[in-house]
This record gives C-alpha cells, structure tokens and sequence, in this order.
C-alpha cells in the first residue's frame, strides 16, 4: 500500500508541476477575452492565469486598464479536527477551503461580485505515518484548489455582455 501511495503521490506532483489538469474547454464572452488576475494568494493566482490562457484568455498585468479584472478577495484553507483516538490525537479532519472572488470589467462595472465558493474534504490521519499524512494532505489541498479554478472558469463562462 505504501509503495502504491508514493506512486500515485509521484505521478500526481509531476502532473501537477507542469501544470497538467483535466479541463473542460470553457467558452468566454468577448468581454472577457483580457483578464488580470489579482490576489494575496499566489498559487491560486498562478493557477487561475494557467488555466484562463488554456482556455484561450489572454492575461494581463494587474495594472493593465485595458483587462476586465478577477479579484480574488479571499481564498483560506481550514483544517478542523473531525475525529480522535482515547489518547487525544488527531484521526481525520475535515479540510475547508473558501474563496471569494468578484470580476470587473476594465471600466470597473461588476460581472460578479462576492462569490462565494467553498469546499470541503475529509482527511483520514495516521499519527504513526506523519509523513504519508502530511503527504496525502498536501495532495487534498492541490486538488481543492484545482476544482475551485474549474467552479470559477465555469462561472465565468456564464457571463454574458449586457
């Protein structure tokens, strides 16, 4: 089991570190053909601007005045103790992850302001396999993130001028 978990973990960290994900062509409206991204949560902003240009979205520098503009107001991750043993230690937690994000067309005019996306997982923990539990969580948390990119893209392929 544990050589098919660092297989699997292995695979998943080369995908992920060329920036390989399973994504739906999602269909943009001229409004948004130029996007800035902008944001405090830097993975995040990296991965909205990968997955926006596989879409065929050109992006734009922040101070661009010519892009419509993707705020990501707030994007945490919560990890809560779900379950313990008699000694007290932690055996799975449920794993929050919250964004909040608003787009803006270059003139400011809002798209969609305060959406809210939220995620949760669980996460079985073994506290005599840290290491596979730290491991397993890293991966949780990068396919959280991975699925609130796809939410956010369907939800601008939503948009349409007005």
């Amino acid at each position: 089991m544990t050589r098919r978990l660092f297989l699997y973990l292995l695979t998943a960290a080369t995908l992920s570190g060329c920036g390989f994900t399973l994504r739906d062509g999602v269909g943009l409206s001229a409004s948004l053909d130029r996007i800035a991204v902008d944001g405090s949560d830097l993975e995040m902003v990296v991965r909205l601007e990968r997955a926006l240009k596989a879409n065929g979205v050109t992006v734009a520098d922040t101070g661009d005045r010519t892009a419509a503009v993707l705020h990501l107001l707030r994007s945490e991750f919560r990890r809560d103790v779900r379950t313990a043993d008699a000694d007290g230690l932690a055996t799975s937690y449920t794993l929050l992850y919250h964004v909040v994000y608003e787009v803006r067309t270059a003139s400011g005019d809002a798209l969609q302001v305060d959406q809210r996306l939220r995620l949760q997982r669980m996460l079985d923990h073994d506290p005599l396999q840290q290491l596979q539990s730290e491991a397993e969580e890293t991966l949780l948390r990068a396919e959280m993130r991975e699925e609130i990119v796809l939410q956010i893209l369907h939800r601008l392929g939503r948009i349409r001028p007005g």
